[in-house]
């Protein structure tokens, strides 16, 4: 008879697109992490590669060429953004609970260990604390202690934290796998990419437990908002978007669909309480996300009257004009 195997209790998905040196190091700090735990304790190393041209698949063979630990797969087609690329990610996984992680991220040499502390208590969502680290290399711990609890009602964990901060940093999101639905992935997806990943992941979770780990099991780099930027600039001008529509018009959209869908009010998701890292201070703001949405907005506005900040179509400044008032009206 044949042994039955027992799946793992965790899986790492890395997501990762032509970054082979970066990804390496992540893979190299995972294995150490790996190798503390009791040999009862199964996790599986998965990193899914999104059709990269460069060396990844050679680098990762040649790291666990002794261990075979590491799963290496490929995206059936290139996923055009990162919140893509991990949503079709989690399929590939089999352990019960899914740890999406970073590619660049630091996870901490007791990660592995603590986590499944954590798991131990059984929650359907996990959000991790970490440890930020800025671009002048100073480093604090993201959310309080205040911040980290139970909730019996996953959706009052994003209520608590909000949907642009805390709850879209990748590496801070581990979930019972089984309950992950691409479906209502693809749905959001399809309103607002930016952003998507968090909100549905609330529709998906909400009316399961959750729970935050205080202790930070990984060092997340803050890019400057200047790197951002250029990141959104090139994707949305392929869809003659302007570079706020994720932060504003986006957005709403998405927790407008998230209220219909599942029965939150529209005014108690914008409400949402954040804990922001604001760029331009490189200080913890705590806002709304009424407030982001608002403060976009008004930067949205600036744009469109300074040649130097934005420049549009005729057709395009008058759609982008006429959403920023309705967006005014909508988040008043």
């Amino acid at each position: 008879m044949h042994k039955a195997v027992i799946p793992p209790i965790l899986t790492v998905v890395i997501p990762t697109r032509n970054r082979a040196d970066v990804l390496c190091e992540t893979v190299k700090r995972f294995q150490a992490a790996r190798a503390r735990l009791l040999k009862t304790e199964l996790v599986e190393l998965l990193v899914v590669d999104n059709c990269s041209s460069d060396n990844t698949y050679d680098a990762v063979r040649s790291l666990d060429e002794a261990e075979k630990i590491v799963t290496y797969k490929k995206q059936a087609t290139l996923r055009e953004t990162a919140e893509s690329s991990m949503a079709h990610a989690v399929g590939m996984a089999k352990g019960e609970y899914v740890w999406v992680f970073g590619d660049d991220d630091i996870p901490h040499e007791d990660s592995l260990g603590l986590l499944i502390r954590g798991l131990k208590e059984g929650k359907d969502f996990y959000l991790i604390n970490c440890d930020v680290r800025l671009p002048n290399k100073s480093t604090f711990r993201y959310l309080p202690k205040e911040k980290c609890k139970s909730y019996s009602h996953a959706r009052n964990l994003w209520l608590d934290l909000g949907f642009v901060s805390a709850t879209t940093t990748m590496s801070s999101l581990c979930f019972r796998r089984s309950m992950f639905d691409l479906s209502v992935f693809e749905q959001y997806a399809g309103i607002s990419e930016i952003y998507s990943h968090s909100v549905s992941l609330f529709v998906m979770f909400q009316q399961g437990t959750a729970s935050v780990i205080s202790e930070p099991l990984f060092t997340y780099s803050q890019n400057t908002s200047e790197e951002e930027r250029g990141r959104f600039n090139r994707y949305f001008d392929k869809k003659s978007l302007s570079v706020f529509f994720p932060f504003t018009l986006g957005l709403l959209r998405l927790l407008y669909r998230a209220s219909s869908s599942t029965g939150v009010r529209i005014q108690d998701l914008l409400n949402a309480r954040e804990s922001e890292i604001r760029k331009d201070t490189w200080q913890m703001g705590e806002s709304t996300t009424r407030e982001f949405i608002e403060r976009f907005c008004k930067d949205f506005k600036k744009s469109l009257g300074d040649p130097a900040r934005g420049v549009y179509k005729k057709t395009v400044w008058v759609k982008c004009l006429i959403e920023t008032l309705a967006i005014d009206y909508f988040v008043s």
